[in-house]
């Protein structure tokens, strides 16, 4: 079982996601404030062969009432390397 990317912390120890782009950052927000992420399978059969096989046949979000969207904020940053 996948899950979406950890929560947000105050923990100094916690690395910030980076993203090239504003665009990317907004994208992965959009996506993690959905939830937890799973994979919805489904069983199928091949006659023929005779065996049966699972095949994903979309994405599933189990919703958490602490994301919200007015919590976060995308923060454009610069980084310089020495």
């Amino acid at each position: 079982m996948h899950r979406t990317h950890a929560e947000p912390s105050n923990n100094p120890a916690f690395v910030p996601r980076l993203f090239s782009r504003k665009q990317s950052a907004k994208m992965s927000l959009t996506a993690w404030l959905k939830g937890h992420a799973y994979q919805d399978t489904d069983s199928e059969e091949n006659e023929w062969l005779g065996v049966s096989y699972m095949v994903v046949v979309g994405i599933l979000y189990e919703g958490l009432e602490r994301r919200k969207r007015e919590d976060m904020e995308v923060v454009e940053v610069t980084l310089e390397l020495p």
